[in-house]
Order: structure tokens, then C-alpha cells, then sequence
């Protein structure tokens, strides 16, 4: 809220007339000063504050922060806050996770650029390709830091603002990006990606560290690992609209336990065997549809708004699951869990009902499994490893003299390991 300049003078023994902001130096004048917190307000909880002011070195003839940890800053810098701690409201940022973009004060040896400042890439050179993380060194610029308004210098990383923008699968990705303003120097938010310096490209990193973490599937609460996750879509996600796949009943779906909600950019994450079994589901309403619309008659104009086949009004299986062990139906949420096993017969012909979740990559197969199933499963591969282990042993033994076991004379032995658990 807006300070009057006997307030502002209290905490200082200059007059108000001699204030500056406490952020970026400029003259805090009478009803153009504004009280921001540093720390969280007992008898206001809900009021923003930023705990980053306690590191921010304060131009001379700033208000000092005062014991409930307050300051005054500018109408400039007053709505830049606000408007960030917003964006990181709506996108569920962790308060010591955020990345506040401030002016360089006054008083800096190393200002930021003047808005009319001219870039330093050239048009041909702000068209070129980037990779995934940095620009080439021939495409480095003295443009500023999207992120913290600093000069990139001779190494200018990349940080992507949506899903789906880097050639890798799990490119880290930060919605927030897209809620940040655009500091004087910096190039705007373009085809979902920003420039940024090497300092803040680690602590992306770090943050995104952090958030993999605790990754856990939508829908199962499975944890994903690296390479693990798989992500929904929530609306159609491209200009093909509605024949890509999109969930929209996962914005009223209740997310697993530690799972994170649908992100800003529609998005969910969600492990293989989810993720292919909603995406056969799909497969199984476009089908059905083709079928329908193929041999009935157009439908009169007073029908159903949003007919069974629409996509926007489908139904999904997604409560339950049949064990492919002991072929009982169990929760999905709390009870999938996920084993890996080689591409063999046994398990490629085994009779499958429809809630079977089977997943087949052409290399090897992941199998929906029970928890006690699973756990037998890795029972068995123990005992399986020691008694491999003791043939070894007894063969590194054997003396020379002793002549090797016969062949078999049935089927081979697979030394191949079949079980592969996560």
C-alpha cells in the first residue's frame, strides 16, 4: 500500500524528500512510495513478501529494513513484484524457489541496458537455430538475462517456458517464465524459450533437480525415474486439434497423493503404463467413432451437444487394474507397480483381460503388477542371483583335470536375466 512521506521518514533520520527505493535507487516522492515485506506477516498471511530483499544490497539513502522486516520501494518496482509474485502464485513456485526480476540501482557498476539500447545480434543471427541449452559462441550476445537482468556475456543459455520445446523428452521446463516481465536488454519470450546467463541456468537446474524428485505419476502415484515420465495432455495440444490426444476429465480427476496438479501449460505427468493405457483408450473412442459416424445418418440438429464419441465428453478407465500375475483387479492409485522383463513368449502370448496393463517397446515389455505379486517376483530373482552365484563359484574351482558337465540335451539354459525391477 502507498506510504505517506511522514511514514516513510520514521524509520530514517533524513527527510522524506531524501528516500530512494530500496531496489533500484529512484527518488521516492510523497505518494509515490510503497511498504513491501521482507518476511511472512503474522496478522496478514496472505500479503506478499520476498525473502530475496534480505541478500539485495541497497542503494544509499534507502529506507533500512526495519525489525518486522518492511522496506519502501517505488511505484516501478512495487508493481513489478507484485505482478511476479502473482505468476508464482497461479504456477505453485515454492517461496524460496523464486527468481525475481529487479533494475540494477542507480548507483551499479554494471547498469543494466537502457531500453533503447541496440541489440547486439544481428536479425539473421536472432533467426538461427538454437540447440537445446546454449547458443554457439558466434551467436553469443551482449543482451541481457532474461531472469536477472545481468549481461549473458560470451555464454547465453537457453531456458524453455513450455513442455514439448526441447529435442530431448525431459528438457527441464518452467511455466512461470512465461509470467515474468521482460527486463530492458533482454529478448522476450520466443517460440516458448528465453535467453538466460550461466548463474541462473544452474539454478534452473537445481530447481528442476528438486522437482524431479518428487515427481509422481497423475494418475498410480507411482514414482517416476529419470526417463520415466510421460506427459497427458489436459486440451487438444497442437494445431491438429481435436484427433491428438487430450484427457480433459484430468482436470476434475483427483491426483495421486504427491502427484503434482495439472501445470499451466495443460500438462500432467504420468508413468508408462498410465500413459500408454489412456492412450489406447483413445485409440479404442476414435475407432468406435469412425465406426458410428461411417454407417449411421447425420444426427438432427436438436441432439446431444456433446455426443459419447467427442472427445470432450469420453469416458476413461482409470480406478483400477487386473494384476498380468495373479489376475486380480486391484486400485490403481496406491497399488500399480511397474516390472520390466524380457521380450519372451510366456509373457507376450499370455491371455490378457482388458484392464491388463502391458506396455511393449520392441525391446523388452513393462507389465502392471500388485504389490504382493511384485514383491514375489523379487523374491524369486534373488534366489535366482544366488544360485548363479554359487555355479560360478564351483566353476572358478574346478581344476583342469576335471572335465566339464556334458551339454544339455533339452532346451538351453538363458543365462539372459529375465526380471528387471523398479
Amino acid at each position: 500500500m502507498p506510504q505517506s512521506g511522514a511514514s516513510g521518514g520514521a524509520h530514517r533520520s533524513t527527510s522524506p524528500e531524501e528516500c530512494v527505493c530500496y531496489i533500484c535507487g529512484s527518488g521516492l516522492w510523497q505518494g509515490g512510495r510503497f511498504r513491501v515485506c521482507v518476511q511472512k506477516q503474522e496478522r496478514a498471511a496472505s500479503e506478499p513478501f520476498f525473502p530475496f530483499l534480505w541478500l539485495h544490497s541497497p542503494p544509499p539513502g534507502a529506507v533500512p529494513l526495519t525489525p518486522g522486516g518492511t522496506t519502501l520501494v517505488c511505484a516501478s518496482c512495487h508493481t513489478s513484484l507484485m505482478q511476479q509474485w502473482q505468476g508464482f502464485q497461479l504456477a505453485d513456485v515454492p517461496v524460496l524457489q523464486r527468481l525475481y526480476v529487479v533494475p540494477l540501482n542507480q548507483g551499479s557498476s554494471t547498469p543494466a541496458l537502457a531500453p533503447g539500447h541496440p541489440p547486439c545480434l544481428t536479425p539473421q543471427e536472432r533467426h538461427t537455430s538454437e540447440p537445446p541449452d546454449r547458443l554457439p559462441k558466434s551467436q553469443a550476445s551482449c543482451e541481457a538475462c532474461f531472469l536477472c537482468g545481468q549481461e549473458c556475456g560470451r555464454d547465453v543459455r537457453v531456458a524453455y517456458a513450455r513442455a514439448g520445446v526441447g529435442k530431448a523428452r525431459g528438457a527441464m521446463y518452467f511455466p512461470f517464465i512465461n509470467l515474468l516481465p521482460c527486463p530492458p536488454g533482454a529478448q522476450g519470450v520466443r517460440n516458448g524459450r528465453v535467453h538466460c546467463c550461466p548463474p541462473c541456468h544452474a539454478i534452473l537446474e537445481e530447481i528442476w533437480g528438486a522437482y524431479r524428485l518428487s515427481l509422481m505419476c497423475y494418475l498410480c502415484g507411482a514414482e517416476l525415474g529419470a526417463g520415466g515420465e510421460f506427459q497427458l495432455h489436459v486440451n487438444p495440444p497442437g494445431r491438429c486439434g481435436e484427433r491428438e490426444p487430450f484427457f480433459p476429465f484430468l482436470t476434475i480427476h483427483p491426483p495421486a497423493p504427491r502427484a503434482k496438479p495439472v501445470d499451466a501449460t495443460g500438462l500432467v505427468s504420468a508413468c508408462a503404463l498410465c500413459y500408454h493405457d489412456l492412450h489406447a483408450q483413445w485409440a479404442q473412442h476414435e475407432s468406435q467413432g469412425s465406426a458410428t459416424s461411417s454407417s449411421t445418418a447425420p444426427a438432427p440438429a436438436s441432439s446431444t451437444p456433446q455426443p459419447a464419441s467427442s472427445p470432450w465428453a469420453r469416458q476413461y478407465s482409470c480406478e483400477a487394474f487386473v494384476c498380468f500375475f495373479c489376475r486380480q483387479e486391484q486400485r490403481r492409485q496406491g497399488g500399480l507397480r511397474a516390472v520390466t522383463v524380457a521380450r519372451l513368449p510366456v509373457f507376450l502370448y499370455a491371455p490378457r483381460g482388458r484392464r491388463t496393463l502391458l506396455v511393449d517397446d520392441g525391446g523388452k515389455l513393462v507389465i502392471g503388477s500388485c504389490v504382493e505379486c511384485k514383491a514375489m517376483v523379487l523374491a524369486g530373482q534373488s534366489m535366482q542371483q544366488e544360485r548363479d552365484r554359487d555355479r560360478e563359484g564351483r566353476g572358478d574351482r574346478r581344476t583342469e583335470t576335471e572335465s566339464p558337465p556334458p551339454p544339455p540335451t533339452s532346451r538351453p539354459r538363458h543365462k539372459e536375466q529375465l526380471w528387471t525391477l523398479y
